[in-house]
C-alpha cells in the first residue's frame, strides 16, 4: 500500500502525505499508475456528467483539461515541454541540461499548445459519442508509462526515473 500512496503523490495532488518512503516503494508505485488513472478517470467522468448539463462540448472539453491538469499538477504537460526543450538541444549534455531547466523554451511552449488544442478537438469529439472513453483515457495513459519505463534507459544514473526504471520489470507491465 505504501507504494500506492507514492503513486498517488508523484501523479496527482490528491493531500494525502506520508514520508519515509524507501526506494523500493518509490520504485513499485509503477504498479499503481494504472489504479491512479482510474481515481482521475472517475472524477473526470463525474465532473462531465455535472459539466455537460450546464455547458456547451467546448466549455466543457476547456474545464475537463483544466481539471486534469490541475488533479496531476501539470506533471505529464510540465515533462512534454522538458522532453521538447530537450530535443531542441544538439548535444547530449544540453538536452540534459534543458530538460532539467525549469524554464520552458519556446519549442517547450509551442509542444504545450499544440498538445492542448489535439486534447480540446479530440475531447469534444469524445463528449459527442463517446463518454465512456473519458473514463478510460487516463487508466490507459498512466498504463502506457510503466511499458514506456519498462523499455527505457535512464537518462542518469540516479533521480525518480532511475527508480522507477530500476524496479519495473516484466511483471509490472
Amino acid at each position: 500500500m505504501r507504494a500506492l500512496v507514492v503513486a498517488l503523490q508523484f501523479l496527482t495532488i490528491i493531500p494525502i502525505r506520508i514520508n519515509n518512503f524507501s526506494e523500493r516503494d518509490i520504485g513499485r508505485a509503477v504498479t499503481w499508475f494504472p489504479v491512479v488513472g482510474a481515481v482521475q478517470g472517475a472524477f473526470l467522468y463525474l465532473s462531465m456528467l455535472i459539466l455537460i448539463r450546464f455547458f456547451g462540448l467546448e466549455l466543457s472539453s476547456a474545464i475537463l483539461i483544466s481539471l486534469l491538469l490541475m488533479t496531476n499538477g501539470g506533471l505529464h504537460i510540465d515533462g512534454l515541454a522538458d522532453t521538447f526543450d530537450g530535443l531542441g538541444a544538439n548535444t547530449m549534455e544540453k538536452r540534459l541540461a534543458a530538460m532539467k531547466d525549469s524554464s520552458t523554451g519556446p519549442i517547450g511552449v509551442v509542444s504545450i499548445i499544440m498538445v492542448l488544442l489535439i486534447k480540446f478537438i479530440a475531447l469534444k469529439s469524445l463528449l459527442i459519442d463517446e463518454r465512456a472513453a473519458l473514463f478510460l483515457m487516463p487508466v490507459l495513459g498512466r498504463w502506457s508509462m510503466v511499458p514506456a519505463i519498462y523499455t527505457s534507459i535512464a537518462a542518469r544514473d540516479s533521480g525518480l526515473g532511475n527508480l522507477f526504471i530500476n524496479y519495473t520489470g516484466i511483471k509490472e507491465v
